[in-house]
């Protein structure tokens, strides 16, 4: 019955200014209370009008990496392996694969280096590449580096 007779309590809201153990305890969670709401409010306008434009013009400026369509599938089954981003040739007197990648840069190179292991694992059903004697070699003169033209998790 104490809760219906005290002066907090008003109908189906509880006053928290008028609280019952004085009233600087209810203005304290008021302020409190408010002041959270600002600092959200002002942390919100922040990340939406300030950090997130900074980090969108970075994308835009850096650009962020494209999947590119391959216009001409690989013809598996039979050597050379050919397509925009690299050529694979199986030389039998050495039984060396050689894998002539395309690429503007050490990026574009090491994706489509990606892309030509995993067409010859799918050519030859393997799980890796590595059991197999493989050179990646670039088709444009970039200086690639050595662990690039190894194949991928090979040790």
């Amino acid at each position: 019955m104490d809760i219906i007779n005290n002066p907090a309590f008003n109908g189906s809201q509880i006053n928290l200014a008028q609280g019952s153990g004085g009233s600087h305890h209810g203005r304290t969670f008021t302020v409190i209370l408010q002041l959270s709401i600002f600092f959200f409010t002002v942390s919100l306008a922040w990340f939406s009008f300030v950090y997130y434009p900074k980090a969108v013009d970075k994308f835009a400026t850096v650009g962020l990496p494209q999947q590119r369509v391959v216009s001409k599938a690989a013809n598996f089954g039979e050597f050379p392996i050919e397509t925009d981003q690299y050529r694979i040739v199986y030389e039998e007197s050495s039984n060396t694969y050689y894998a002539f990648i395309e690429g503007k840069n050490i990026a574009e190179f090491a994706d489509n280096k990606n892309g030509a292991s995993l067409a010859l694992k799918s050519a030859l059903s393997l799980d890796s590449v590595c059991t197999l004697n493989v050179i990646f070699a670039p088709a444009a003169k970039i200086d690639v580096p050595q662990d690039l033209k190894n194949p991928v998790n090979c040790r």
